[in-house]
């Protein structure tokens, strides 16, 4: 059976990617590789397991990504319990794209 090229997914507001298909990684996010931002991460996953969001809509989804409320580039607190919340990837993509697109 003949194997197709996978065409990468275009989307202008991630960074460029490499040509083995992951994200360049950036000063402004070397820190999610830390230590210290899994532990956190992990943390609030622990803390609020259920999407912010969706609950706020009143539907149950499993929390999987952790987000910055408000963008680090844009000044808010990288660490700070206030500054973060748990997301499902629906809805992360949802808000990154709004964030993004203006």
């Amino acid at each position: 059976m003949p194997v197709l090229p996978i065409k990468s997914v275009k989307r202008p507001w991630m960074q460029s990617n490499t040509p083995d298909g992951k994200r360049q990684s950036t000063a402004d996010n070397a820190f999610y590789h830390t230590s210290t931002w899994k532990r956190v991460r992990l943390l609030v996953l622990k803390t609020e397991p259920l999407c912010r969001s969706c609950r706020g809509k009143g539907k149950i989804s499993a929390a999987t990504v952790v987000d910055h409320i408000t963008s680090v580039s844009k000044g808010g607190e990288m660490y700070s319990m206030r500054n973060l919340q748990p997301l499902c990837d629906s809805c992360h993509a949802s808000k990154s794209g709004k964030e993004a697109h203006g």
